[in-house]
């Protein structure tokens, strides 16, 4: 829930009103509930599924951690799934919440863009590192959320502003498998983007904290 902040005295400090948030307010990590508190954070961009797309990608996971005998305890839940497009972090965690600077930038960055649509197809999963089972997709599965990837970079880096690819998109699943598993294909899951949104991930407190968002346009 984005909070409504005290306009400061500061010029620099004042309230802005940017495209993407939900209204004027100057930005601060949430406070997380019962005195949780994050290892380290993460800011990313990331392809977010409508609530049906959502629902639907929840019960594919189901299915697939059903049939290799995964335990859903360490599951990705619904409202959790994504596909990280950009990483704002240069692939390091921040050990404190990134400047409200930086992530009011990337809000600016991204005023006014007409994004275009990015189908994903997943056909294969894979545990990445051993450490999570992930939907992988082939070139073609990919190449409209690569295309969106390169439109996002290019307005980041006209402010120069850090956009660290994240290699090869995927859909983490579940973050602790009992075995590694190697690259297997499935059926093709399809799914259409709703919106790209800039999240903050509270690491270490399962909280993923969503600051902005924009809809991409429909596909046809």
């Amino acid at each position: 829930m984005l909070r409504r902040l005290t306009p400061a005295a500061d010029p620099a400090l004042r309230q802005i009103s940017l495209e993407g948030f939900e209204d004027s307010l100057l930005w601060r990590p949430e406070t997380l509930p019962d005195g949780k508190r994050a290892d380290s954070y993460s800011l990313f961009l990331a392809l977010m599924p409508s609530a049906g797309d959502q629902l639907r990608l929840f019960a594919n996971s189901e299915q697939i951690q059903r049939y290799f005998k995964i335990s859903m305890k360490y599951a990705q839940q619904a409202e959790r799934l994504h596909t990280t497009l950009l990483d704002l972090n240069q692939g390091v965690a921040f050990p404190n919440p990134p400047s409200r600077v930086l992530v009011e930038a990337v809000v600016e960055a991204l005023k006014g863009a007409h994004l275009p649509p990015a189908p994903v197809r997943f056909d294969r999963i894979r545990s990445f590192n051993g450490q999570a089972l992930t939907l992988r997709c082939d070139r073609a599965g990919r190449e409209a959320a690569l295309d969106l990837r390169r439109v996002v970079s290019s307005r980041l880096k006209s402010r120069r502003l850090p956009a660290l690819s994240t290699g090869e998109l995927h859909m983490t699943l579940h973050y602790s498998p009992p075995a590694v598993i190697g690259e297997v294909l499935i059926e093709p899951i399809d799914w259409n983007p709703d919106h790209l949104a800039l999240i903050l991930s509270h690491v270490g407190a399962h909280h993923h904290e969503h600051i902005a968002r924009w809809p991409l346009q429909h596909a046809r």
